[in-house]
């Protein structure tokens, strides 16, 4: 089937396109891009949305967690991916701390062929750095790539031991393939809820300074600079990690790095009421950190925004906050919490939409993120002004666990296309 999206408003930062658009689908890939009402034959399925609507490349999702295998009571990878679709992410990378870990290729291709037969999002993994993410051996990483994973990390856990780090570094390399840090110091953050500040004093909670981050940054940008590798940093969220990672883009060195948007639009007041769905990991900031990425998005030194998605069952959030668990929905709420950046004048609305689209496809590596003739048609089509409210319960996973639940939020997915196929509708 051809499909033509007449008169579209389409905004695609790669190509740095804001303009109203005849786009041409032909066999899943975007045949021609042409003048509004240029392109006409009666046998096309034409589809049309209002003025308000916008055309952009399918969302890129650096970093979601599947529980899937070995913990499909809190999600499964079917309710993962219809909502990555409902929330226009075309394409999503997962964390390998799954039961059992992902650190051999076998769970890779079974992981790859269960999500590719449900037809909805296209689902990339990361490889486990280590084997059981123990920080001890280094996973065949070789192995990993052949199977088709897109980077290496430990998941919500650091690549800590040095001797390690290096060789994990020194390896990729080889492999082209980038490797993501979540940057923290085991020692320093053991038993911590929240981060250290007049806030966790005041409130009794154990806090964890802030500089544990840049700390673990410092030290691989060494070793990054030694071994000449790609290195990305996960859900950045202080100033001093940021400084760190800017330096090191000064210095020419192959680093990137992301935020989520706990991070941009939340600080560490939030917990006054110890309300354990903004437990996160890292924990919630300081106002000043908050602000200084909201700056960095500004500036370009954070490259992209992922949903940092890590559903929780609805009894590990129910338990006092030094007990319960850490981590926050996320896909639903990506694309309305990123727009509001643009809503609030913080930024364009090219350069928002990069940070979801351009900006994380870059980092991977990958053919996506982009609105161009030859390109595969990964499209997500939005209404910019229509409002909702954050229900967590209404959401399609399996857990309810948001950290924004009930803010009223701006910016709604009409529908989502893969390789041309639609895979989501808005009823």
């Amino acid at each position: 089937m051809i499909t033509l999206f007449r008169n579209i408003r389409v905004i695609d930062s790669f190509s740095n396109l804001d303009d109203f658009k005849d786009i041409l689908i032909e066999n899943g890939i975007i045949k021609d891009i042409a003048e509004p009402n240029s392109i006409n034959n009666p046998d096309f399925h034409i589809v049309e949305y209002s003025k308000n609507s916008l055309l952009i490349p399918g969302i890129i999702d650096l970093r979601v967690e599947t529980k899937d295998p070995g913990e499909t009571h809190t999600d499964n990878l079917e309710t993962l991916l219809k909502s990555a679709a409902k929330s226009g992410v075309t394409t999503l990378a997962c964390l390998p701390n799954t039961s059992p870990v992902i650190d051999e290729a076998s769970m890779v291709e079974s992981l790859s062929r269960r999500a590719d037969s449900l037809n909805l999002s296209k689902l990339l993994i990361y490889g486990a750095a280590s084997i059981g993410l123990d920080d001890e051996k280094m996973s065949e990483l070789g192995l990993l790539n052949k199977a088709g994973v897109v980077g290496f990390t430990n998941g919500n856990k650091p690549i800590y031991n040095p001797l390690l780090m290096k060789r994990i570094l020194s390896y990729s390399t080889m492999l082209n393939l980038p490797i993501i840090q979540h940057a923290d110091i085991p020692e320093l953050s053991l038993d911590t809820e929240a981060t250290d500040s007049e806030i966790s004093t005041r409130l009794g909670l154990r806090g964890v300074p802030s500089i544990t981050e840049a700390m673990l940054i410092e030290r691989d940008l060494h070793l990054v600079k030694l071994t000449n590798s790609k290195y990305h940093v996960s859900h950045i969220s202080t100033k001093e990690g940021i400084t760190a990672i800017e330096k090191a883009k000064n210095d020419g060195l192959n680093v990137t790095c992301d935020t989520s948007p706990p991070y941009i639009l939340l600080n560490d007041l939030s917990l006054s009421n110890y309300d354990t769905r903004f437990k996160l990991s890292p924990p919630l900031r300081t106002e000043e950190d908050r602000y200084f990425i909201e700056q960095s998005l500004k500036t370009g030194v954070i490259d992209a925004i992922s949903s940092d998605h890590s559903p929780q069952n609805r009894d590990s959030k129910l338990l006092p906050f030094a007990q319960s668990k850490a981590g926050s929905l996320g896909l639903e709420t990506l694309l309305s919490l990123t727009l509001s950046l643009y809503k609030s004048d913080k930024l364009s609305l090219l350069k928002t939409i990069k940070l979801l689209t351009s900006g994380p496809a870059s980092i991977l590596g990958i053919d996506a993120g982009k609105i161009s003739k030859g390109c595969p048609a990964d499209l997500t089509i939005i209404d910019i002004d229509k409002s909702w409210i954050v229900n967590g319960d209404k959401m399609l996973s399996l857990s309810s666990n948001s950290c924004f639940e009930g803010m009223p939020l701006q910016g709604k997915v009409l529908s989502s296309w893969k390789n041309g196929r639609k895979i989501y509708q808005c009823i």
